[in-house]
């Protein structure tokens, strides 16, 4: 009788092993998308509780909660994402293989950024670019930043880009002045960079020098 209760014994404990051996951690490097890898994740670790008898139910709850609080964050950063393109902010983000403007704000000054072209030039690049001032009063003497990445795969992740710690920056004194109710050119030249490298261009301006209003 003993013998036969050690022989179950020894199946239950075997079959366990085996029902464990069966449950396989998930790699990242095998699933398309990070949210498929957080599920398989998810499922292993279920499993894996579900092998030693203990029970996920409650587990299982919890998990439910969080996931509804991830896809809540989730809205509520794809609306940030949308109000930052709605509202100026202090720097102009463009795409150059796209048209039309952008907008910035600069001490409460809000003004439009247009690029017209990078091109090659010499070992760099000239950017050409027009400052469009919608305003009433006139601005002179400025200090131009323009920062610059490799276009990323999808539009979307355009507003990531913003603030990397990797992008070039380069600095530049200006004396043009921006006259109110007109675009204003302007050309940068840039040594030892290549027009492929600029798919993204940040534009801002800082410590404005003069400001003259009309009568």
């Amino acid at each position: 009788m003993r013998i036969l209760l050690l022989c179950v014994v020894l199946g239950v404990q075997a079959h366990g092993q085996k029902t464990q051996a069966r449950v396989v951690h998930p790699e990242a490097k095998n699933f398309d998308t990070y949210e498929d890898y957080v599920e398989a994740l998810t499922d292993w670790k279920i499993a894996s509780l579900k092998s030693t008898g203990v029970s996920v139910e409650p587990l299982r709850a919890e998990l439910d909660i969080l996931r509804k609080e991830v896809d809540s964050l989730k809205g509520a950063l794809s609306g940030l994402n949308e109000w930052r393109y709605e509202f100026p902010l202090p720097y102009a983000l463009l795409d150059t293989s796209g048209d039309g403007y952008s907008r910035m704000m600069f001490q409460g000054i809000i003004l439009l950024v247009r690029l017209d072209s990078v091109e090659k030039y010499l070992d760099g690049v000239k950017v050409h670019l027009r400052i469009g001032n919608p305003g009433s009063a006139e601005y002179s003497r400025f200090k131009l930043y323009l920062s610059w990445w490799k276009r990323p795969a999808e539009k979307a992740a355009l507003g990531l880009l913003t603030g990397s710690n990797s992008a070039p920056v380069k600095s530049f004194d200006r004396l043009e002045s921006l006259e109110p109710g007109a675009w204003t050119p302007l050309v940068v030249t840039i040594g030892g960079v290549e027009p492929e490298s600029m798919g993204v261009l940040e534009v801002q301006i800082t410590d404005l020098d003069t400001v003259k209003f009309l009568k």
